[in-house]
């Protein structure tokens, strides 16, 4: 759209890099990622791509894939963790990330969900985005120092975060 293409010259004016997300993606839906990312270097806009709000490991690896094929920008992956940092299924999500990396990944991380700060502390990661709920960004800005020495480059908020929620992170980054 117009309005689209005015923010995105502005933010270009600005030396902002844009990102385009992708997510979530229901388990087990098949999509055409390759159609998908022809689209977004056709509209001609994203500096990168962010496949995020996976709760299945294999999901985000199986769409870096598909993504890689047709895209040679950045490419975030993160997974949505359940309570205790575990995938919903249970599964760890170390290897799952190692892979999306493996398959292409620029940088991977995690986002949403009740688990994303635990599911950080056991798994470093270059990406947290936690939801609004104030016992997640506690726990965020007091996981931060940690967080930071394990090699997290990216703090921002999923779901229902505002500009009150992210100056409580930017006041726990001081």
């Amino acid at each position: 759209s117009a309005v689209l293409q005015a923010s995105l010259g502005a933010a270009r004016g600005l030396g902002v890099p844009v990102d385009v997300s992708l997510g979530p993606v229901a388990s087990g839906v098949s999509v055409e990622w390759s159609a998908v990312m022809k689209a977004l270097t056709s509209f001609g806009g994203a500096d990168g791509v962010v496949l995020e709000t996976f709760v299945r490991g294999r999901d985000p690896v199986d769409a870096v894939r598909a993504c890689r094929s047709g895209w040679g920008g950045r490419l975030v992956a993160c997974l949505t963790p359940g309570p205790g940092g575990l995938l919903w299924d249970g599964d760890d999500p170390a290897p799952w990330l190692a892979a999306a990396r493996a398959a292409g990944a620029t940088s991977v991380g995690f986002n949403c969900g009740p688990g994303v700060v635990a599911a950080a502390l056991r798994c470093p990661v270059d990406r947290v985005k936690p939801n609004c709920a104030d016992a997640e960004h506690d726990a965020l800005i007091a996981a931060l120092p940690t967080l930071i020495a394990g090699g997290l480059r990216e703090v921002g908020g999923c779901c229902g975060t505002g500009p009150p929620e992210l100056a409580r992170i930017i006041r726990g980054l001081a």
